[in-house]
């Protein structure tokens, strides 16, 4: 991978957590690079040229590229990533916590794992995706289960309990 695709995906997936979505645009990615001097063909290149098809999907739409999209798959970049930072690790901590019925945080993945916050993003994104909780910070101290958590403010995410 050159330097401008090296470029080019950051600033995918940048975009992709600034706006909580999985569909990026092609004018959105110009934007974020400030290549000016790159026209939506070359870009397209690029982007072909990283050979990621499991990870993400290129739609051009027949008015040219400028409003094609890229369609990202959370746990085809969790493969793509592996080789950096170990996916099955985050997998097994998070598993381990819900097995548990306990609380996991952030931080704590990050931490346990060493992984780059980026790719905790795109495994809890699945894990969220199956109704589980992973909280951004602590709440207060003595709760000890997930059956415990009642909002008080902090960011929380829907919760899937039988």
């Amino acid at each position: 991978m050159n330097e401008k695709q090296n470029i080019i995906l950051r600033s995918i997936v940048d975009l992709a957590i600034e706006k909580d979505t999985q569909i990026i645009y092609f004018k959105d990615i110009k934007n974020k690079i400030n290549y000016s001097n790159i026209s939506d063909e070359q870009l397209y290149n690029s982007l072909k040229g990283l050979q990621l098809e499991n990870y993400l999907k290129i739609k051009r739409t027949s008015g040219g590229l400028e409003n094609s999209t890229i369609n990202l798959y959370v746990l085809g970049f969790m493969r793509y990533f592996d080789s950096i930072d170990n996916s099955a690790d985050i997998c097994k901590s998070i598993s381990s916590a819900i097995y548990k019925d306990n609380i996991l945080f952030n931080k704590q993945i990050i931490d346990q794992t060493r992984a780059k916050p980026i790719i905790v993003y795109y495994i809890i994104k699945y894990f969220e995706s199956m109704g589980y909780i992973i909280l951004d910070r602590p709440f207060k101290k003595g709760i000890e289960s997930i059956k415990d958590i009642t909002y008080d403010g902090e960011r929380y995410f829907k919760q899937l309990l039988n």
